[in-house]
């Protein structure tokens, strides 16, 4: 993967979800997730996500 599309990975993950400074174990998660399931995914790490 490039540099490049990593980092608009993390700025979309940023806009779309509020998620920034996001972990690479959450990013390997993610990667492992089914494309139909990552929105619900991405939706309980925001609830669950530290303040």
């Amino acid at each position: 993967m490039t540099a490049h599309l990593w980092l608009r990975m993390l700025e979309d993950l940023g806009e779309q979800y509020q998620l920034f400074d996001v972990p690479f174990n959450l990013m390997q998660k993610l990667g492992r997730t089914a494309k139909g399931s990552v929105h619900a995914f991405l939706q309980k790490q925001v609830r669950t996500e530290p303040a």
